[in-house]
Protein backbone atom coordinates (compact mmCIF):
# COMPACT_ATOMS: atom_id res chain seq x y z
CA UNK A 1 0.00 0.00 0.00
CA UNK A 2 2.85 2.58 1.07
CA UNK A 3 4.47 1.78 -2.59
CA UNK A 4 1.15 3.39 -4.31
CA UNK A 5 0.90 5.85 -1.58
CA UNK A 6 4.61 6.93 -2.59
CA UNK A 7 3.68 6.34 -6.29
CA UNK A 8 0.84 9.23 -6.17
CA UNK A 9 2.39 11.68 -3.61
CA UNK A 10 5.87 11.30 -3.55
CA UNK A 11 6.11 14.20 -1.30
CA UNK A 12 3.46 13.36 1.25
CA UNK A 13 4.09 9.14 1.58
CA UNK A 14 7.08 6.96 1.43
CA UNK A 15 7.90 3.21 1.01
CA UNK A 16 7.51 1.26 3.97
CA UNK A 17 9.14 -1.85 3.78
CA UNK A 18 12.21 -3.97 4.77
CA UNK A 19 15.04 -2.03 2.89
CA UNK A 20 14.54 0.89 4.78
CA UNK A 21 13.80 -0.08 8.29
CA UNK A 22 16.98 -2.22 8.06
CA UNK A 23 19.56 0.64 6.63
CA UNK A 24 17.87 3.31 9.39
CA UNK A 25 18.53 0.51 12.03
CA UNK A 26 22.28 -0.45 11.30
CA UNK A 27 23.35 3.33 9.36
CA UNK A 28 21.10 5.67 11.92
CA UNK A 29 20.54 3.28 14.96
CA UNK A 30 17.15 4.77 14.64
CA UNK A 31 14.81 1.89 16.03
CA UNK A 32 11.60 1.03 13.78
CA UNK A 33 9.34 -2.00 14.56
CA UNK A 34 10.96 -4.84 12.41
CA UNK A 35 7.96 -5.60 9.96
CA UNK A 36 5.83 -2.79 7.89
CA UNK A 37 2.47 -4.97 9.02
CA UNK A 38 3.22 -4.11 12.73
CA UNK A 39 2.36 -0.31 11.86
CA UNK A 40 -0.09 1.80 12.86
CA UNK A 41 -1.03 4.90 10.77
CA UNK A 42 0.75 7.27 13.44
CA UNK A 43 3.89 4.58 13.78
CA UNK A 44 3.83 5.40 9.75
CA UNK A 45 3.47 9.14 9.85
CA UNK A 46 5.92 9.08 12.17
CA UNK A 47 8.53 7.01 9.72
CA UNK A 48 7.28 9.44 7.43
CA UNK A 49 8.42 12.44 9.30
CA UNK A 50 11.98 10.98 9.92
CA UNK A 51 12.62 10.12 6.16
CA UNK A 52 10.93 13.85 5.16
CA UNK A 53 13.69 15.61 7.59
CA UNK A 54 16.56 12.71 5.80
CA UNK A 55 14.55 14.04 2.03
CA UNK A 56 15.34 17.74 3.33
CA UNK A 57 18.63 17.21 4.64
CA UNK A 58 20.04 15.36 1.62
CA UNK A 59 18.13 18.14 -0.62
CA UNK A 60 16.82 14.82 -2.16
CA UNK A 61 13.46 16.33 -4.65
CA UNK A 62 11.06 13.87 -3.00
CA UNK A 63 10.08 10.70 -0.42
CA UNK A 64 10.70 8.63 -3.50
CA UNK A 65 14.64 10.00 -3.94
CA UNK A 66 14.64 8.91 -0.60
CA UNK A 67 13.82 5.26 -1.36
CA UNK A 68 16.50 5.19 -4.20
CA UNK A 69 18.85 6.11 -1.79
CA UNK A 70 17.84 3.40 1.03
CA UNK A 71 17.92 1.35 -1.39
CA UNK A 72 21.45 1.61 -2.39
CA UNK A 73 22.81 1.54 1.11
CA UNK A 74 20.20 -1.84 1.51
CA UNK A 75 22.42 -3.40 -1.20
CA UNK A 76 25.98 -2.37 0.23
CA UNK A 77 24.60 -3.86 3.34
Amino acid sequence: VTEIMMTFQPERFGNLNGNPIKVLKKEAGVYFKSHSSLYTGDNYQEYCLIIREICNELELKNLLEVDSFFNIIYWKL
